[in-house]
């Protein structure tokens, strides 16, 4: 049974628990119950329509971003025609970002603000970032917008009595809206009006169009008055309806031929005197990256999944490939067929870039249709056949960069299961996770020796790196070296000397310890044996993907006054290289803080110090971590912990049951920089500064929970060791005392409400090490003691 079955029949995949889940979870969108059950808003609907009965409400389209915003859009019946509106939950600091803007004309008729749950509703055609979309839909203004945006409207009907067939195609709220309009003199043409922020790209994609396929596009025409692009309409049909009929026997060649017209559009020059965006391969990973936080919390019921998956996926991302024009979009819908001719339109997202993206892309929408039954399967099979027939004839073909890029394209079909609103979301979300697991089979490499960067990126290795070190310092040094790698200049004229592996969580990440050192190798022989490997750098390599933010909180922390700090250090960004997934920091030479006698007790009271100045950085990052998020990791912990000892379930039930006591007594308060795993293991000192490590999960969030952390760590080493309980007992104390002397306006009520949450997170992990088992009923006996105080 593959990984996602396991996970299938053991979770409750209706759509209804699914929603209510996500409803409860994002706190930070109030209105996100309404949109989400349409017939709440029916009321909000008939008061812009001025009392007119509306009726059955259809949910068409959604733009969800956890915690940020949800934007839908919504038909709904009025007798025998319909009304289209649009609902937008936001945050509550988006929202009265929003309500401070001044009024745009035809705003107070067509849009009304629910201040209780931060809801906007606007009725169609009103869209404040597409203004002239209500010119289109205007009478009075409709024959004067047209004459601007159509070439050719003022010489085929200058009569007043002109009228233009409109044909709305496709509309996406505040970004971009499409329509056919026919002219009175019969000419077609696509118009697409976009917003400010996505016009400019846009149009500039177009005057590259025009130079680049002349002779391959229709005609186009710019109107950037209104934010409009005007193409002539391409006549025919859709591969899509081709494949619906299944009628046309020609099929299979046709899917042929639309292979191979994109590898000819895949080796056209690129000579250009404008510029194209490229699309590398970080920031494939990046988009991986969002999209993976994005769908683990969407549905955490396959989040360990998504997790896997992505990370593989990453891992097995090209480092050297073919860079060629794209489509961008290319899907097959974008392929019009008039008499066996092929035709691509919707060139909005022309970039360049590895030509397997639009392969990917294509077959993974295929696939799509086929999931969610709008195209038989068998019928798929065939088109995907003739598609990638028609590819390999006029490519040379790697399969590894085709599944690649197919699981890429799979996973970035799965958010429209619930953007579309499908009556089985969950479901169809599975069913696509499972498709990209088997591309990810497929692609695995099979060459007898892997390259270093596939090596550290592998998922199946039990412990450090089994190749031996000379190997590993080569592939290192290949790495380096990678056009897309970026040193510090102290770094720029090194030499590689060695390269150990310090640390491996198998699937998770590599520590590795890089040494540098100046001038030839006969000195560096010399050097080496006289005194050994000089002090090394370190490099931490993540299996998801390289990892930039960390090293860019680096960077911002250097900047800041922390820089000129007297208690605190925190180490330098001297690197990235993206070849394997790694980025490098400098490694200082301090001592390790202990848990035990080793470690003076005064230290305890520096680290506190440090903490301080590190919470008042004025350091901000977009991540965010709430008591509320605290506690539903413990929650989620703690339910795993319940099912395999059910023994402990009433004991475990009524420490779940204060902790959320205690969570509700810890006041609302705007959050600074935390570090979030903050314990002993994190620091180093000497005898001047407090060193901080591992800022992976940096984010704004109350300064008490590292505090909390931190004492939590001394209290359950305690209780492991008992030859260091006393110890920790006093280090614990002095911590204490030293952090609320530096934080008058913390308590030490919210402290301690702080730490045993964090302590209660050590019953889980208590049975994931051998070496901690005993502590899982002491850690039990001691909660309910305390939170019972």
């Amino acid at each position: 049974m593959s990984l996602i079955s396991q996970c299938n029949s053991s979770e409750n995949n209706s759509v209804k628990a699914a929603n209510l889940d996500l409803i409860r979870r994002d706190d930070q969108l109030p209105g996100l119950g309404s949109i989400l059950k349409p017939e709440t808003l029916q009321h909000l609907f008939e008061q812009l329509t001025n009392g007119a009965d509306v009726t059955d409400v259809q949910l068409n389209y959604l733009r969800y971003k956890p915690h940020r915003r949800c934007v839908a859009l919504f038909d709904a019946r009025r007798g025998d025609s319909s009304e289209t509106f649009v609902a937008t939950a936001m945050q509550q600091e988006s929202w009265g970002n929003w309500k401070r803007k001044p009024p745009v004309p035809s705003q107070e008729t067509n849009c009304l603000a629910i201040d209780d749950s931060f809801i906007r509703i606007e009725r169609f055609p009103f869209d404040r970032q597409l203004r002239s979309l209500s010119k289109l839909f205007d009478s009075s203004s409709q024959r004067r917008f047209l004459t601007r945006v159509l070439p050719s409207a003022c010489e085929e009907n200058s009569a007043p009595e002109s009228h233009y067939e409109l044909h709305r195609l496709a509309y996406k709220p505040s970004r971009r809206f499409v329509i056919r309009v026919a002219t009175p003199g019969k000419a077609m043409h696509t118009v697409k009006l976009h917003s400010s922020a996505t016009y400019s790209s846009a149009a500039e994609r177009t005057e590259v169009l025009r130079q680049l396929l002349p002779d391959r596009v229709s005609r186009s025409h710019l109107c950037p008055r209104y934010r409009a692009i005007t193409t002539d309409w391409v006549p025919g049909d859709n591969l899509i309806d081709l494949l619906q009929s299944q009628s046309n026997s020609l099929l299979p060649e046709i899917f042929h031929e639309t292979g191979r017209q994109l590898s000819l559009l895949h080796s056209t020059s690129l000579k250009t005197d404008r510029c194209l965006p490229r699309i590398s391969m970080s920031d494939i990973s990046a988009d991986i990256d969002s999209l993976s936080n994005d769908l683990e919390f969407l549905y955490p019921a396959l989040a360990q999944v998504v997790k896997s998956i992505a990370a593989r996926i990453q891992s097995r991302l090209p480092t050297d490939c073919r860079i060629a024009l794209i489509h961008g979009d290319f899907y097959a819908r974008q392929v019009i067929v008039n008499n066996s001719s092929v035709h691509f339109i919707d060139f909005d997202e022309l970039s360049t870039g590895c030509p397997y993206i639009d392969i990917g892309n294509f077959v993974a929408k295929l696939h799509w249709n086929a999931v969610r039954r709008q195209v038989p399967q068998n019928a798929v099979d065939v088109a995907v056949e003739g598609f990638l027939r028609g590819c390999r004839q006029e490519q040379d073909w790697d399969e590894q960069q085709y599944q690649c890029f197919l699981a890429v394209g799979l996973m970035k079909t799965i958010p429209h299961t619930f953007r579309q609103a499908l009556e089985n979301w969950p479901e169809k979300f599975s069913t696509l996770l499972e498709l990209a697991e088997k591309c990810l089979l497929e692609s695995e490499p099979s060459g007898k020796m892997m390259h270093a960067a596939q090596y550290l990126q592998s998922d199946q290795q039990p412990g450090p790196l089994k190749v031996d070190a000379f190997q590993l310092v080569e592939e290192v040094r290949a790495a380096l070296k990678h056009a897309a790698t970026q040193l510090d200049p102290i770094l720029k004229d090194k030499h590689l000397s060695n390269a150990v592996s310090l640390r491996h969580k198998p699937g998770r990440r590599q520590l590795l310890e890089l040494c540098f050192t100046e001038g030839t190798r006969a000195q560096q022989q010399k050097q080496s044996t006289e005194t050994g490997l000089p002090a090394g750098v370190l490099g931490k390599v993540r299996f998801k993907g390289l990892d930039r933010r960390t090293p860019e909180l680096h960077n911002a922390l250097n900047r800041s006054p922390l820089q000129n700090s007297r208690h605190l250090r925190i180490p330098r960004t001297l690197g990235i290289v993206p070849a394997l997934q790694m980025w490098i920091q400098e490694r200082i030479d301090a001592t390790q803080v202990t848990p035990d006698q080793r470690t003076p007790l005064v230290v305890h009271s520096r680290v506190a110090q440090a903490l301080r100045e590190f919470h008042s950085s004025g350091v901000v990052v977009e991540r965010e971590h709430t008591v509320d998020d605290e506690l539903s990791v413990l929650n989620q912990r703690l339910s795993e912990f319940r099912r395999l000892n059910p023994e402990w379930e009433a004991a475990t039930l009524k420490i779940l049951e204060n902790c959320s006591a205690l969570a509700g007594t810890l006041r609302t308060a705007k959050g600074v920089l935390i570090h979030r795993d903050f314990y002993f293991d994190q620091v180093l000192y000497d005898a001047r500064q407090i060193s901080m490590l591992d800022l992976d999960l940096a984010a704004m969030g109350s300064p008490e929970l590292d505090a909390g952390n931190y004492i939590a760590h001394l209290m359950e080493y305690g209780l492991r060791r008992t030859d260091a309980a006393e110890y920790c007992r006093h280090a614990a104390l002095v911590f204490q005392d030293c952090f609320l002397e530096a934080n008058p306006d913390t308590t030490e009520d919210r402290l301690n409400a702080w730490t045993l949450l964090g302590l209660a997170r050590h019953i889980w992990l208590s049975t994931q090490f051998p070496d901690r088992w005993h502590t899982t009923e002491p850690l039990i006996r001691l909660l309910l003691n305390k939170q019972s105080d």
